[in-house]
């Protein structure tokens, strides 16, 4: 989209498995879409080709009135940590992904859905979940 005027400046269909949810995060060509269904997807910015998908389990709670039936949903925009990839779900997991491979470094259950993206202060991370709880992780390489 032009950013002044609102109009389409490319348009290319990635079929059903993008429904995003939240806002992207763009890494130079590549931009990380939450989705209703499927996880986080990495699109190739100029292509709009899925380069990689970060799974979830099966959400916990459903959000979009569209998806059902084993939906991997995640509301909140992916947060880009160096190499990893953050980002919290609604099966109730924070996670945390390589960027570039797709491989999954870490997985914290907290027990709730997570409709808010974790917030990174130092070396911890902070989660709020469904039930109004705020929790504090440390995840090193």
């Amino acid at each position: 989209l032009d950013a002044n005027t609102g109009s389409i400046l490319k348009e290319q269909p990635v079929g059903s498995s993008v429904n995003v949810c939240g806002p992207p995060t763009v890494d130079g060509d590549w931009i990380y879409y939450p989705t209703a269904s499927k996880g986080v997807v990495a699109l190739d910015k100029n292509t709009m080709e899925v380069k990689n998908t970060y799974a979830t389990d099966t959400t916990l709670l459903y959000t979009a009135p569209y998806v059902r039936d084993n939906a991997q949903t995640v509301e909140s925009s992916p947060i880009l940590l160096g190499d990893w990839l953050v980002f919290s779900a609604l099966d109730g997991a924070l996670y945390v992904y390589e960027k570039n491979t797709a491989e999954l470094v870490r997985k914290i259950q907290v027990g709730a859905p997570l409709i808010a993206k974790p917030i990174v202060l130092g070396d911890a991370f902070y989660v709020a979940d469904f039930e109004g709880n705020l929790s504090k992780y440390y995840i090193t390489k």
